[in-house]
């Protein structure tokens, strides 16, 4: 069990949050989470056309990614292909395609995190259940075999939906060096309600380090929405204040 680790934010390869990446120094407490959900970070800028310059050959993943975790100034760095992310026909066309093509393929996305095998020290890779995505029974089984054997830690990311099933896979393969991301979305938390209390049950029984991640910002509140040097009435921060009570060791949110 993690007893330095505090805060786990959550990436999701915005411009902005790349540059934080390459040069914000994390220390011992804080482990960053890298959401990609593109197959490369950006394209290559080629020659302008008629210059006669050849125009250069496009990134791979490996190019993209790996210079990129390298740099970062932590102890481990969290690695997640979101399986959760829902598709729809506004998304950005790039990331449509790697959602349908790696992401939502569980051998695919597998074969990706094996990828960036060669920082496998400094990499956790997260894991979540395609119950949800293909019905497949025993994905986070067959995930955590195919990964264990390369990478030093591995970290289970589960959800109120599927919380009932993940937990009894996670009780059975977790280690105590592991982490579960316990994703409780946007949900309201009150540990009165039925479903989140056995949750906390069943999280305050594991052996290994529990990230207690919440989502603060509600989906109606959109960056066109704010208005500048007002406060953001809606945004609910009091997980960092919950996330003891909930079984949590540490805390997580999406930073961007």
């Amino acid at each position: 069990m993690n007893q330095q680790l505090k805060y786990v934010p959550v990436f999701r390869g915005l411009q902005e949050e790349f540059k934080i990446l390459k040069t914000f120094d994390f220390g011992k407490n804080i482990f960053p989470c890298i959401e990609i959900v593109k197959e490369i970070d950006h394209k290559v800028r080629q020659p302008k056309e008629g210059s006669g310059k050849p125009e250069k050959p496009e990134k791979t993943f490996v190019e993209s990614y790996l210079p990129l975790i390298g740099r970062i100034k932590s102890e481990k760095v969290f690695i997640d292909l979101p399986v959760q992310l829902k598709q729809n026909d506004k998304m950005n066309a790039a990331s449509l395609l790697f959602l349908r093509t790696v992401v939502t393929i569980r051998d695919k996305r597998t074969e990706y995190m094996l990828k960036l095998a060669s920082l496998k020290d400094f990499i956790i890779p997260v894991i979540s259940t395609y119950s949800q995505i293909t019905g497949e029974r025993g994905s986070i089984r067959l995930q955590e075999q195919a990964l264990r054997s390369t990478f030093t830690n591995i970290a289970f990311r589960t959800f109120m939906e599927t919380f009932s099933t993940d937990i009894e896979y996670i009780k059975e393969l977790a280690r105590r060096d592991d982490y579960v991301l316990m994703d409780w979305g946007n949900n309201d938390l009150d540990l009165t309600e039925g479903d989140q209390e056995d949750i906390v049950k069943e999280l305050q029984g594991l052996n290994c380090t529990i990230i207690f991640h919440r989502n603060p910002i509600p989906e109606e509140v959109t960056n066109v929405s704010l208005v500048n040097d007002e406060v953001v009435e809606k945004i609910d921060n009091s997980h960092i204040e919950k996330y003891q009570l909930f079984g949590g060791h540490c805390f997580s949110d999406y930073v961007g």
